[in-house]
C-alpha cells in the first residue's frame, strides 16, 4: 500500500460503502476493511485498539475504528514510508549493502559527484524535508 497517496478524501471517495457517521458527526471505518487497507489480521488491529493507538466502537455486532484515529495511523505509515524510500535511495546510490549506515554515503563521495547524485534522486521537495528533519535532530 502507498500510504503517501492515501489521504482522506480519497479514503471517502474509495471506502464511501465501509464508512459510517454516528449521531455526532464522528465517523468510521468498518474494522475489516480498515485491515484491509494496513494489510493487517484482524488479531492486529485488536492489538492496535488495545495500546490506544486506534479507537473502536461495536454498532450492532460489528467494530468500526474513528477516521481520525485511522488517519493518525495511515500518517506515522507515510513518515516511515518516506524514511523507507530515502534509504533505499541513498543505498542505491552509494551502490552499498543494507548494513552499511546510510548516514555515511554521501561523506564517502567527492563533493561534486555527491552534489550530482543527490540532485538526481531527490526532488527539490524531499531535499528540503531531509534538511528539515536534519535541523530538528540537532
Amino acid at each position: 500500500m502507498d500510504y503517501l497517496k492515501l489521504t482522506k478524501e480519497v479514503l471517502f471517495r474509495d471506502y464511501k460503502k465501509f464508512i459510517i457517521k454516528d449521531l455526532d458527526d464522528v465517523e468510521y471505518i468498518y474494522l475489516t476493511e480498515a485491515a484491509k487497507i494496513f494489510n493487517y489480521q484482524r488479531t492486529n488491529m485488536y492489538r492496535m485498539i488495545e495500546a490506544g493507538k486506534l479507537i473502536a466502537e461495536e454498532f450492532g455486532s460489528s467494530k468500526f475504528i474513528t477516521i481520525d484515529s485511522f488517519m493518525k495511523e495511515i500518517e506515522e505509515k507515510k513518515k516511515i514510508q518516506i524514511s523507507e524510500e530515502r534509504n533505499q535511495k541513498l543505498l542505491r546510490l552509494a551502490s552499498i549493502t543494507s548494513d552499511k549506515f546510510v548516514e555515511e554515503v554521501l561523506k564517502d563521495l567527492a563533493p561534486e559527484q555527491r552534489q550530482r547524485a543527490v540532485a538526481d534522486l531527490f526532488s527539490e521537495e524531499e531535499l528540503k524535508q531531509i534538511l528539515k528533519t536534519k535541523k530538528s535532530k540537532q
